[in-house]
C-alpha cells in the first residue's frame, strides 16, 4: 500500500507545480504588459514633450513635406443622375515623413509603432475640390477620429473609411447605354507645393479596388489617378492633386425590361390597331390609350435624367419618334374611317383605281378583292337589258307609256317566253330600269370603297410595322460608347 500512497502524493504534487507555473507565468506576462504600456506612454511623453503640432515636420523650411495619398474604393452607393452627384464609400490612405516623431525601437524594449490621437501630430490638409456634401463635410480629408499609426523611423500613416459626395457631370446621350465618368480631385487646400507636395500612396496611379462591392445598377470600369500640378490666378506658386478617374458603365437590363420593351410593344400595338374592322369602333380609343401610355413613359424618363439641353438622350429621341408614328396611326386610322362611313360620291377611276386594284390589291387585300369580282360579275348578269312583255289580248291603257312593238319572228318568241302568241313591250319600265341601274351602281361604289379601305388598312398595317421595326433597330444597334 505504501508505493500506491506515494503516487498520489506525487500527482498532487505535479498538479500543484503545474499551478504554480500557470500562475506565475500569467503573473509575468501581465506584468510585461505593464512594462510595455508603461514603455509606450514614457516614449509618448518623451516625443510629445516639445512636440508642436502646428508646425510643418521638415528639417529644412524650404523642403516640401511630401505626403502619399491613396484610396480604396469600396463601394459606389449612387449616382444621382438628376443632381448630378456621386456617392462614394472609400478608404482614406495618407502617410507622410515626421522627423520629430522618430525614436530608437532598441532603446524602448523594441516598441517600433504607436498608435496615437490626430489630434496631437500634425496633418496636411487635402481637401476634396470637388466636394457636394450638404451636412457640414465640406471634404476635409484631415478632420477623422481614428488613429494615426507613427513608426520609430517617423513615418505616419493615417488610414479613414470615408463618405464623400462629389459633383459628377453627367452626359445622358446614350441613356441607358451610357458610360460615366466621374472625377475625385484631391489636393492641399491652403499650402503650395513649395510645401506641400502630392505623391500616390504604395507608388500605384489609381484606387485600390480590391475591395470594391459590386453595384446593382453601375459596373465600375476602370479608377486611374494621375498627378496634375495647377497654377491659379490668385497666386504664382504651383498647387498639385491628385486626380481620379471613376469610370462606371450602366446596367442596362432594368431600363431594357421597363422601358424599352413595353415601347416597343405599344409602338406594335399601334400597327394592330389597323387589323380591327372598321365597324368595331375601338381603333381611335386604342390609338389615344396608346399614345397616353407613350406620355406616362416620357415622363418616368425625364424624372430619371438630368435636365440638361446640350444633348438629347437616345431613348428620348426614340420616344419621340413613337409619338409622332403613333400620333400618324391616328390620323390614318380617322382617315380609313372616314372613308368607310362616309363613302366617296366619286367614282374611282384612272391610276387610283389601277395602284389599288392592280398594285395593292391582289398583294394586301386579295380576297376582299376576288370577292369584289365575283360580286361585280353577278350584278353585271343581272343587269342584263330586260324586255317587259304583256298579252296581247289583254286590256292596254290608251295612255303614251304603253307602245306595242311587233316581235321580229316567231321563233324569237318561242326561245324568250316559250309562248306561241304575241307579246308587247311596256316601255314605262324604262324609269324603274334607270332606278335599278343606279342602287346597283350605288352598291358597287360602296364595294369597291369598302374594298379600298381594306387595301388602305393593310397597307397601313405593313407600312407602320416596317417603321416601328425599322426605327426600334435604329436605336437598339446604335453604335454605343465604348468601355
Amino acid at each position: 500500500m505504501l508505493p500506491h500512497s506515494l503516487t498520489l502524493q506525487h500527482c498532487f504534487l505535479s498538479i500543484f507545480t503545474f499551478k504554480v507555473i500557470l500562475v506565475t507565468m500569467k503573473y509575468q506576462s501581465c506584468h510585461a504588459q505593464i512594462n510595455r504600456t508603461k514603455i509606450e506612454q514614457s516614449l509618448i511623453k518623451a516625443l510629445f514633450k516639445n512636440y508642436d503640432s502646428e508646425g510643418r515636420p521638415v528639417l529644412n523650411l524650404s523642403t516640401p513635406v511630401v505626403v502619399k495619398f491613396g484610396l480604396a474604393y469600396s463601394n459606389l452607393q449612387s449616382l444621382d443622375e438628376k443632381n448630378q452627384v456621386l456617392t462614394s464609400n472609400v478608404w482614406i490612405r495618407q502617410q507622410w515623413h515626421d522627423p520629430w516623431l522618430s525614436w530608437d525601437a532598441s532603446k524602448y524594449n523594441g516598441l517600433s509603432s504607436i498608435n496615437i490621437s490626430p489630434n496631437l501630430v500634425w496633418k496636411p490638409d487635402i481637401v476634396l475640390h470637388n466636394n457636394v456634401n450638404e451636412e457640414g463635410d465640406h471634404g476635409e480629408q484631415y478632420l477623422f477620429d481614428t488613429k494615426i499609426i507613427v513608426s520609430s523611423d517617423g513615418t505616419a500613416t493615417w488610414l479613414s473609411p470615408n463618405l464623400i459626395k462629389s459633383s459628377c457631370k453627367i452626359n445622358v446621350k446614350y441613356f441607358p447605354w451610357d458610360i460615366q465618368t466621374c472625377y475625385l480631385k484631391f489636393g492641399s487646400w491652403t499650402f503650395n507645393g513649395f510645401k506641400l507636395d502630392l505623391d500616390f500612396y504604395g507608388e500605384k496611379p489609381g484606387a485600390d479596388l480590391s475591395t470594391f462591392t459590386l453595384n446593382g445598377e453601375w459596373d465600375l470600369l476602370s479608377a486611374d489617378a494621375t498627378r496634375n500640378v495647377v497654377y491659379y490666378g490668385c497666386c504664382v506658386e504651383p498647387y498639385p492633386d491628385l486626380t481620379f478617374e471613376i469610370k462606371i458603365k450602366r446596367r442596362t437590363l432594368f431600363y431594357v425590361n421597363n422601358l424599352i420593351v413595353p415601347c416597343i410593344v405599344l409602338a406594335l400595338l399601334t400597327a394592330t390597331a389597323f387589323l380591327f374592322p372598321p365597324q368595331t369602333g375601338e381603333r381611335i380609343s386604342l390609338m389615344i390609350t396608346i399614345l397616353l401610355g407613350m406620355t406616362v413613359f416620357m415622363i418616368v424618363v425625364i424624372e430619371a435624367i438630368p435636365s440638361t439641353s446640350e444633348v438629347t438622350p437616345l431613348i428620348s429621341t426614340y420616344f419621340s419618334v413613337v409619338m409622332i408614328e403613333i400620333s400618324l396611326g391616328l390620323l390614318c386610322t380617322c382617315i380609313s374611317l372616314n372613308i368607310e362611313h362616309q363613302h366617296p360620291k366619286m367614282e374611282l377611276t384612272g391610276w387610283t383605281r389601277y395602284i389599288l386594284f392592280e398594285v395593292l390589291g391582289p398583294i394586301l387585300c386579295s380576297n376582299s378583292l376576288k370577292r369584289l369580282k365575283r360580286k361585280q360579275l353577278k350584278n353585271k348578269v343581272k343587269n342584263e337589258p330586260i324586255e317587259c312583255y304583256v298579252k296581247e289580248n289583254r286590256i292596254v291603257p290608251d295612255d303614251d307609256k304603253i307602245v306595242v312593238t311587233n316581235i321580229k319572228s316567231q321563233e324569237d318568241v318561242k326561245n324568250t317566253v316559250n309562248v306561241e302568241e304575241k307579246e308587247v313591250k311596256v316601255a314605262g319600265m324604262e324609269k324603274v330600269s334607270k332606278f335599278i341601274d343606279r342602287a346597283l351602281s350605288e352598291d358597287k361604289r360602296k364595294l369597291e370603297w369598302h374594298v379600298v379601305v381594306n387595301v388602305i388598312d393593310n397597307f397601313f398595317f405593313f407600312l407602320f410595322l416596317l417603321t416601328i421595326v425599322i426605327s426600334s433597330l435604329v436605336v437598339l444597334i446604335q453604335p454605343k460608347p465604348e468601355s
